[in-house]
């Protein structure tokens, strides 16, 4: 531990400096923003403009009210540490205000600049002074030696790298220096109160001096006003959510996801501190300020990036359109159902994983495992009672299905471009009385339609009294949350046994034939526009004649090159799935290449004519070659379902269809 004296002298210094720059840069800004009568016209000399922090609009008063607090409260508690004043546990408290001092003037003097570089010559003058402005009329502000707006922002840029960096002295002194509670508690607050504003400022006035409209400048003739003439409105706003281009609305998306992870581990670290327990604080200090450093860069290389208003992006629309903004009247309720469809649909394993490394990054790493293991047990437990719900379906939520049934109808046309359910030989109703085994293809990465496209209403209107359910690969209700979203939605894992009961119970089944030997063929409509299905599959057609049931094609149009994987690996997906019985690497995604939402690629789902199973008596089992003939139907009417519906289709012009043997 350092030496007490030396950061109390340290300290001292830095507060004297900075108090004495505060004033001095007022005294600057009045004597270069000074003040003429009638232009240039009037023969009095310039008197210097003291007022000049009422004269430059609301934003300049507000920097120059919070310099002129801040440089106060810098003052009042830096006398009992200059002076030298008796105070009771004097180390302790002198540390505590030498700190509170310095921040106070540094930050009244980055105010003081803020205000300066902020001044609006066009502004209406604010008549707060008034003894200073009586009889004062025509004003004409001199602004010619401030900096040109871009770089007042890169100015404003600097400042806020300042305050991160006081913001990490203070994060360092209060978790590495400092000893005692209430010293190192204090020193955190300030921390985060340094780095707030450093995000803010940085966004908020480095960001609007960089877009706003440059001032027009007035005539030195100009008797009538002797002011300059005002600006034209700014497209630049505080609050300008999903507005100025892709790269800005990405890049403000990550700052501030970093600033809120930053000040969230700050917030944890102070609640340790307060409750006296600051087990780990040098690490969580260490992570935190890291991450306000690196959400300070991307911030401010974010305003690089804006474009106005006028360029907001596609997906911003959509999502507008999904929020409510233009598919549906401005409800919250509205809204925030359409968000959770969105979440519900493409991120329900990445919230999953979120939440999980929220254990490790709030906890020491031995507590953490215990506490996830402990809360998966209870949670297995819990949603594992009165039996499998993957085989038995007893989870299935009718009122969910509903619900989540209208509101993608709602959402997934904006989202995907259109969505369509279609029927051949829609004029004879399928007999609900009968059973049925709809083969879904082709699987692609997440085969997402085999999963909703029950519930739709579009599918329910098509297909009155049909109810299939969708069998899945049993690894999918391993995962937790994304397991309780398919078991509502009356999902189970692809067996023999809860296909014959699915059969049984509901009368008919949706499957995906081809499976992750498909998944792995995925890539070729990219590199080869080739629409790939895996027809080596004969079970399904086997179980379906043993029940009875008659096979339904199903092609999907759309879905399979709306995601991808990042990383395009065929020949490793190939061996790992071989092998460990799962393609790897396996990281999907979609729009702009990093995120899980898909490309508007649009959605056609092309349900086919059933093809009734071989006649067997009681007891008697298919023969291969009934197997083989009714699998050959099968894929023929699936070719058939491409060539009527995929020319039609955009953007299929190009793709052949390929039945993949291997």
């Amino acid at each position: 531990m350092p030496p007490v004296d030396p950061l109390l002298t340290s300290l001292s210094a830095c507060w004297l400096v900075f108090a004495t720059t505060a004033p001095t840069t007022y005294v600057v800004g009045a004597t270069w923003l000074h003040r003429t009568r009638n232009g240039n016209k009037d023969p009095r000399p310039s008197q210097p403009g003291w007022g000049w922090g009422s004269g430059g609009g609301v934003r300049t008063l507000v920097f120059q009210a919070l310099s002129l607090v801040t440089w106060l409260l810098g003052c009042a508690v830096a006398f009992p540490v200059v002076f030298s004043v008796q105070l009771d546990h004097a180390d302790v408290t002198r540390e505590l205000l030498a700190g509170a001092a310095a921040v106070g003037a540094v930050s009244a003097q980055l105010f003081q600049v803020s205000a300066l570089l902020s001044f609006d010559a066009g502004a209406k003058p604010l008549r707060i002074w008034s003894g200073l402005q009586q009889g004062q009329v025509d004003v004409m502000w001199d602004v010619k030696k401030l900096p040109s707006r871009a770089a007042a922002s890169y100015v404003v840029i600097a400042m806020g790298t300042l305050w991160v960096a006081l913001g990490g002295a203070l994060l360092y002194l209060g978790s590495e220096v400092l000893h005692d509670a209430s010293s190192r508690l204090a020193y955190l607050v300030l921390a985060v109160a340094c780095l707030t504003m450093a995000a803010f400022t940085t966004y908020g006035l480095a960001g609007h001096l960089r877009h706003a409209p440059a001032l027009a400048a007035g005539s030195d003739d100009d008797s009538d006003s002797g002011r300059r003439a005002r600006a034209p409105p700014s497209a630049w706003r505080f609050f300008q959510p999903f507005r100025g281009g892709a790269w800005f609305v990405a890049t403000q998306a990550l700052g501030w996801g970093l600033f809120s992870a930053g000040l969230t581990l700050m917030l944890y670290l102070i609640a340790q501190g307060a409750a006296g327990v600051m087990e780990g604080a040098r690490r969580y200090a260490w992570t935190a300020g890291a991450i306000m450093v690196t959400a300070q860069l991307v911030l401010a290389s974010s305003l690089v990036f804006f474009q106005g208003p006028q360029r907001t992006m596609q997906l911003v629309r959509q999502i507008s359109i999904s929020l409510g903004e233009e598919a549906r009247p401005r409800n919250l309720r509205q809204r925030l159902e359409n968000v959770a469809t969105i979440i519900i649909l493409y991120i329900p394993m990445h919230v999953t994983s979120a939440a999980m490394a929220a254990y490790f990054f709030f906890l020491p790493p031995h507590i953490a495992v215990t506490l996830l293991i402990a809360t998966l047990f209870v949670y297995y437990t819990v949603t594992s009672l009165g039996g499998a719900p993957e085989v038995s379906g007893r989870r299935e939520w009718p009122a969910f299905q509903d619900w989540f049934g209208r509101q993608l109808e709602e959402v997934l046309p904006a989202w995907l471009g259109s969505l369509e359910v279609v029927r051949e030989g829609a004029s004879q109703p399928l007999d609900p009385e009968k059973r049925y085994v709809f083969g879904f293809a082709a699987h692609g990465l997440y085969p997402l339609g085999a999963g909703y496209l029950p519930v739709l209403p579009s599918f329910r209107r098509l297909l009155p009294g049909i109810r299939p359910v969708t069998l899945t690969a049993s690894v999918v209700f391993v995962l937790p949350v994304l397991r309780d979203i398919l078991a509502w939605l009356g999902l189970r894992v692809v067996t023999r046994r809860s296909f014959l009961r699915a059969l049984r119970e509901r009368g008919s089944v949706l499957l995906v034939p081809g499976g992750q030997a498909e998944l792995v063929h995925t890539h070729r409509i990219f590199t080869a526009r080739e629409y790939c299905v895996y027809r080596s599959h004969k079970g399904f057609v086997r179980v379906a004649q043993q029940a009875q049931a008659s096979l339904v094609p199903l092609l999907v149009l759309g879905e399979i090159d709306s995601l991808r994987n990042l990383i395009s690996a065929p020949a490793m997906l190939q061996w790992t799935y071989k092998r460990l019985g799962f393609p790897v690497p396996y990281l999907i995604v979609g729009r702009w290449g990093l995120t899980p939402f898909p490309q508007p690629t649009g959605l056609r789902f092309i349900i086919g004519e059933p093809i009734p199973p071989v006649e067997l008596g009681p007891g008697e089992e298919p023969t291969q070659e009934q197997v083989d003939a009714v699998h050959t139907a099968f894929y023929d009417a699936m070719q058939a379902l491409w060539h009527k519906h995929a020319p039609s289709f955009p953007g299929y012009d190009d793709v052949k269809f390929v039945l993949v043997d291997k």
